[in-house]
């Protein structure tokens, strides 16, 4: 078991090394997804996923989907351990042409099942479309009102909302979806947007970590976990991560006050 665990680890750093390299050649991205992901990807290709080494397009293969296009140099990386990367194809992320795009486009025979662009046009119809029909609006007001025109009470309100928020959905469309929000509130009431979008941004960060659900991450490690004997429950979670996530909270909110208030 040791030898196996230690095999593992040694495919995992190599996995962190590769998206490393990969985003500091392309002057682009931000490897820390990628690098926080090696681990639990390494299991997954070695432990559970059912496909094919030699024959990627296996009609009854598992999928993978990442719905984060700035963690693809993990996927990018555990398939060229496979053999379907060569280092040059890895050396070109997020250049014209390239076989490693930043976001993935289909590629079967590379083992790539799906394209995140289209995630990302589907949400950007549905923020046009709330901000077309006056609902993002509507958000913005209600916050400017019961504000009553404070700023500590709109950091206070952004920040809790999106924590809440993002530990029960997905935080990238609610982030996309608030950027006009708060965008408006700043406009309106006069006030810094920098300091409104710290408190949107910690707080859909931070927030996702409170439960199973709130993170991409989560749901995989707690399945992972699951199959292999050691299911963690949600009472359990919580326990443990709530209490976690509203510290953080707790200490970005004093962060925030201190170094814009």
């Amino acid at each position: 078991m040791s030898s196996t665990n230690s095999k593992l680890t040694r495919v995992a750093d190599n996995i962190r090394i590769l998206s490393a390299a990969m985003v500091e050649k392309a002057k682009s991205g931000h490897p820390g997804g990628a690098m926080g992901g090696a681990d639990f990807v390494t299991v997954l290709y070695t432990e559970f996923l059912r496909y094919d080494p030699d024959n990627m397009a296996y009609p009854y293969r598992d999928r993978f989907f990442l719905d984060p296009g700035h963690m693809s140099p993990m996927l990018y990386s555990v398939l060229s351990l496979a053999g379907y990367y060569t280092t040059e194809d890895l050396q070109s992320l997020r250049q014209w042409g390239s076989v490693t795009p930043g976001h993935p486009e289909v590629d079967v025979l590379r083992g790539v099942d799906y394209k995140t662009l289209l995630f990302f046009i589907g949400l950007f119809i549905s923020v046009a479309g709330l901000e077309q029909t006056g609902v993002l609006k509507l958000i913005a007001q209600f916050i400017s009102n019961i504000s009553n025109g404070s700023i500590k009470a709109v950091i206070v309100i952004i920040l809790l909302l999106s924590a809440v928020c993002s530990a029960l959905i997905d935080n990238i469309p609610f982030a996309a979806t608030m950027v006009p929000v708060i965008q408006s509130i700043a406009a309106t009431q006069g006030m810094d947007l920098r300091v409104i979008a710290w408190a949107l941004s910690l707080g859909t960060d931070l927030g996702g970590n409170a439960t199973p659900i709130g993170a991409s991450a989560n749901v995989v490690a707690t399945s992972v976990s699951a199959k292999s004997g050691h299911p963690i429950s949600w009472g359990k979670y919580c326990k443990y991560c709530v209490p976690a996530t509203v510290l953080i909270i707790a200490v970005s909110l004093g962060c925030l006050f201190l170094r814009y208030l």
